[in-house]
């Protein structure tokens, strides 16, 4: 699914709540370590980001920085070289991504407090954190939203443990 889906949703008038459980919304590599060396804040940056990938993808550590100024600056001067090489505008399209679900999304739940800092920086304003009930021991108790009296579901994704399907059930 992408932002066309959640569009399309919108304007059909059925509420939508996103919800992500991976950093590949936010990072090129997937992971939000930036070049391999420190953990990234997820804020999308053109140059540092496209630097960072090509680090990993191409193993160039002294050079990386230098060819993501080169295919930014392509991108610029040539920017038709878009439609027949998007891969190339990627980075752009992450944050393009992000902007849209802001828009048409009626809620975005984060799953953890880097997240919605990371959706924060890049300027997300509708993420919420799901909330925690935690013990004396720090043992969470239960994760909630909100209710409602009664909700009609459409779930879309994988049905696998992380997605935590339970909770939205619940």
């Amino acid at each position: 699914m992408n932002s066309s889906h959640i569009k399309l949703a919108h304007d059909m008038g059925i509420k939508t709540v996103f919800t992500s459980h991976l950093a590949g919304i936010f990072c090129a590599r997937g992971d939000l370590f930036y070049k391999n060396t420190r953990p990234c804040d997820g804020k999308i940056r053109l140059h540092r980001c496209m630097s960072c990938f090509i680090q990993q993808k191409y193993k160039l550590s002294n050079s990386s920085g230098l060819i993501a100024i080169g295919m930014n600056l392509f991108i610029i001067l040539f920017p038709w070289i878009r439609r027949y090489k998007p891969s190339l505008n990627f980075i752009k399209y992450k944050k393009k991504e992000l902007n849209r679900l802001n828009k048409y999304s009626d809620k975005i739940i984060s799953i953890s407090k880097w997240m919605l800092n990371a959706y924060a920086l890049n300027g997300i304003t509708k993420a919420i954190i799901a909330c925690q009930e935690v013990s004396k021991n720090n043992v969470e108790v239960k994760t909630h939203l909100y209710t409602k009296n009664k909700i009609n579901l459409i779930f879309v994704g994988r049905l696998y443990p992380i997605k935590n399907i339970e909770l939205l059930l619940e």
